[in-house]
């Protein structure tokens, strides 16, 4: 007597002359290394009376040398005095699973699984339990008649999607699941992967693991039909497509007859159209080692939609570049349209990288978890954790490309040209700011300041400017196309390779360091001459501005360009801004010598200046840019009138003349922004 573990093991052996490495004789038996050949120390008796001989290949394996007349005679005794019988729970799992499926329905008590797989009544009720959930997933019921036995209840079509998926969840190491199981029958086994070899050129196409699973549906298929069974596929719910014949899309359902011939010239079976379609639907779920020839048909553009919702929730702001990928898109969703049929029909792969991906790259599958979702939701179920991995693959692809050509997001320096008044123009920038937060540097621009417009990327504009520079038409009131231009446009200008920025001249580490450096002394500059200036209540507007120009001026010359320069923009439009009441001077002057941000505001008067052009405002906001300089001080400004849209202590402060609580909220400002211009300006 042999041990059923044993048996298993000379029937592989049995069955090849090849030599079989001892990794997989223990991967299948699952076993250890060592105890395969302890197993085979307690052969010898046995194979000299068979006149066989135990031979080990060196860096091949083990095989049986024998005479084709000794080895079908072992073959043939161990058969008889030996049934097949697992040799671990996993293995007793799925062949009490495919015996219960294979049973069509009979009711059999436990005596008869228990005799079957040579364990106790008890263990085989214990496994059963274990199985109910798997069987309930593929719509099968199992029913138990206490005292009577237990039988499955189901559709045919259902069936064999277990069987097939059953079979591919535990692939056997070696790759013959009639040795590994007894199931199917060895010859069907050998039949459709023979016939499976010659229509190679038909399948070719197919990844290794597609081709299993049609192999192993084929195989399960043939000895449904062969026992009388026939499905009921619903072909109905695969994609349809125009320009064939038959119920499904083209190519389909012509391989699926191509399938349909091997097997009729193969087997002398005729498959009926359940059989067919039920080819049709696996073909449809086969995923492509390239370019796939499944036929999308009419769902061509939902799949396209999808493939674009699902790269927005992986990751918002590489969406854009991403959506520039033309493998990443087209190939997402080529993808899809088998993954929805796997997904909807319980048709399964094997997943590939078996987990390791979501150990290996944790962000890439949080990211893929959204996107993921956002196909939960379009499907209205749950996706398989082992259909992750392949959507992983085609992101983690995609971020790889843009790794290599170092590609990165860059802020972009936009500025803002409304007519309709200086209010409007900060209440419109208040409003992109927040929309595009860390995306946008905004300043407000006059129509016609073209020595404003050099440093920015884009304008974003109530009014038609001819102009070099990229102009974004809006409404003052910002409507929601409004902001898909503007989307647009960042999406246009916001991405560069890192080595080559479009009219940035490349500087060395310590030039950069040199121009941070420069910046910092500037701002530093700028909060050392900060102060609140206070003048009389009555002063009329155009003494104010030469007050201002007389203070921060180089000189009589300097102080009369200043001056020149504030009007100028006063002219253009009123620096009265109503609405937040104050006025705000400010202008790019060559009477500058350095940046200048200060308060100006009325000694007495109720804390507001009297005449009635200021229309009620309490203080007035200096802010002066010398025309020579670095163009990154224009930031650290627009930060500073930014806070006084967006953050209304800032805005309160400078109302009040409250001068030290102003310069807190500058340094808080303006520290923000001096990281994140030195975090990049470094990084280069």
């Amino acid at each position: 007597m042999i041990s059923p573990r044993l048996f298993k093991l000379l029937e592989l052996l049995l069955d090849r002359e090849e030599p079989v490495p001892v990794d997989a004789i223990a991967k299948n038996l699952g076993i250890s290394r060592r105890t395969v050949f302890r197993e085979l120390e307690n052969v010898d008796d046995l194979i000299a009376r068979y006149r066989l001989e135990l031979s080990s290949v060196s860096g091949r394996g083990i095989r049986l040398i024998c005479g084709d007349e000794d080895r079908q005679k072992l073959t043939a005794d161990l058969r008889e005095k030996h049934a097949l019988k697992p040799g671990n729970r996993q293995e007793r799992l799925l062949c009490l699973l495919l015996e219960l499926l294979s049973n069509d329905g009979i009711l059999q008590k436990l005596f008869y699984y228990a005799d079957f797989l040579g364990v106790s009544e008890a263990t085989v009720s214990s496994d059963l339990d274990a199985l109910e959930p798997i069987l309930g997933e593929y719509g099968l019921t199992l029913i138990r008649k206490p005292g009577q036995g237990v039988y499955v209840l189901g559709g045919e079509a259902d069936i064999r999607s277990a069987m097939t998926a059953a079979l591919l969840r535990e692939k056997p190491g070696i790759g013959s699941y009639a040795h590994a199981y007894g199931y199917p029958p060895r010859e069907t086994e050998h039949a459709v992967r023979e016939l499976c070899g010659r229509l190679k050129p038909h399948l070719d196409w197919m990844t290794e693991a597609s081709l299993e699973m049609l192999g192993v549906f084929l195989m399960v298929t043939v000895e449904r039909v062969q026992k009388g069974r026939s499905g009921e596929t619903r072909i109905k719910d695969v994609p349809q497509s125009g320009g064939g014949t038959g119920s499904g899309p083209a190519f389909q359902v012509q391989l699926a007859e191509i399938l349909a011939g091997g097997i009729r010239r193969r087997f002398a079976l005729e498959l009926g159209p359940e059989e067919k379609n039920g080819l049709v639907l696996r073909i449809q779920g086969c995923r492509a080692k390239l370019h796939t020839p499944l036929s999308a048909g009419n769902a061509a553009e939902e799949l396209k939609s999808l493939t674009f919702k699902m790269i927005d929730a992986f990751d918002p702001s590489l969406a854009p570049i991403l959506k520039t990928d033309e493998q990443l898109t087209e190939g997402l969703s080529r993808h899809l349209l088998p993954a929805i049929t796997r997904i909807e029909h319980h048709v399964e792969l094997p997943d590939p990288f078996q987990g390791q991906l979501d150990s290996r790259y944790p962000d890439l599958f949080e990211n893929c978890g959204r996107a993921v979702a956002v196909l939960e939701s379009h499907l209205g179920r749950a996706v398989p954790e082992g259909e992750v991995s392949f959507v992983a693959i085609h992101f983690y692809a995609a971020l790889l490309k843009i790794g290599e050509k170092n590609i990165r997001k860059r802020t972009l320096r936009a500025g803002i040209v409304c007519v309709a008044g200086i209010g409007s123009s900060y209440m419109m920038l208040s409003q992109i700011r927040k929309r595009f937060q860390g995306e946008l540097d905004l300043e407000v621009c006059a129509w016609n300041d073209n020595a404003a417009w050099d440093s920015l990327d884009f304008l974003i504009s109530t009014i038609s400017l001819e102009i070099q520079k990229p102009v974004v038409h809006v409404h003052t009131l910002l409507t929601p196309e409004d902001y898909r231009k503007i989307r647009e446009a960042i999406n246009s200008y916001a991405f560069e390779e890192k080595t080559v920025v479009p009219g940035e001249k490349r500087f060395s580490l310590p030039e950069r360091i040199g121009a941070a450096v420069a910046l910092l002394e500037k701002t530093r500059t700028l909060l050392s001459r900060f102060d609140v200036y206070p003048v009389e209540p009555s002063i009329r507007f155009e003494e104010m501005v030469r007050f201002a120009a007389i203070t921060f001026g180089r000189g009589t010359e300097g102080a009369d360009r200043i001056f020149r320069d504030l009007m100028a923009r006063e002219a253009l439009y009123t620096q009265v801004i109503e609405e937040l009441g104050i006025v705000l001077l400010h202008s790019r002057s060559a009477g500058a010598g350095e940046p200048v941000f200060a308060l100006i505001i009325p000694k007495t008067g109720g804390g507001r200046f009297l005449d009635p052009y200021f229309r009620r405002a309490s203080a007035a906001v200096l802010m002066l840019l010398p025309q020579q300089g670095p163009p990154e001080i224009t930031q650290i400004m627009g930060a500073l009138s930014g806070a006084l849209i967006d953050t209304p202590v800032f805005l309160d402060a400078v109302r009040r003349g409250n001068g030290p609580l102003t310069r807190n909220i500058m340094e808080a400002e303006l520290s923000d922004v001096l990281a994140r211009y030195c975090g990049e300006k470094l990084k280069g």
